[in-house]
């Protein structure tokens, strides 16, 4: 990589995060709004079982598709964009730890269509294992890469 494309790709990967904050704060605000709209949200969560978990289903595929494929989405992309800063030169995490968490964030959003057809039901199934394995190894990684200052970018 040239001394002039590393600052360029660091730039378009803060660029990137910022615009996935901005779409995730508004993707916040849809789903919460839409669940106050037709949950009571956030007063529903004073009731009982019994009476949220019926309301909860009756919003239907609508509301399973701004929640559970949503979070699952953004849980996705946080992910990748993790693993790729892991793959970037000079940042001083093992490139296989990238390279399982990019594995893992392609996995989840396949994975998610479990409901829709079985055809990525051994995707799903396989995920069930790879995405703890993922957030453990991320999380290792983390905490090794706090307690070393060369592992941290700019340092």
């Amino acid at each position: 990589m040239t001394h002039l494309a590393k600052p360029h790709r660091e730039h378009a990967t803060i660029r990137l995060g910022g615009v996935a904050l901005v779409a995730g704060a508004a993707a916040f605000l849809a789903v919460f709004s839409f669940l106050a709209a037709r949950f009571d949200y956030p007063a529903i969560l004073d009731g009982t079982a019994a009476e949220v978990l019926p309301r909860l289903r009756a919003t239907g595929a609508t509301g399973r598709a701004v929640s559970e494929f949503l979070g699952e989405l953004s849980v996705s992309l946080f992910f990748l964009l993790s693993a790729l800063g892991m793959l970037a030169r000079g940042t001083g995490f093992p490139r296989w730890m990238g390279y399982l968490g990019v594995g893992a964030s392609i996995a989840g959003p396949v994975g998610m269509f479990r409901n829709v057809t079985v055809v990525v039901a051994p995707i799903a199934a396989l995920n069930n294992y790879l995405l703890p394995l993922w957030m453990v190894t991320f999380g290792v990684g983390l905490l090794r890469a706090s307690g070393s200052r060369d592992a941290l970018p700019g340092r």
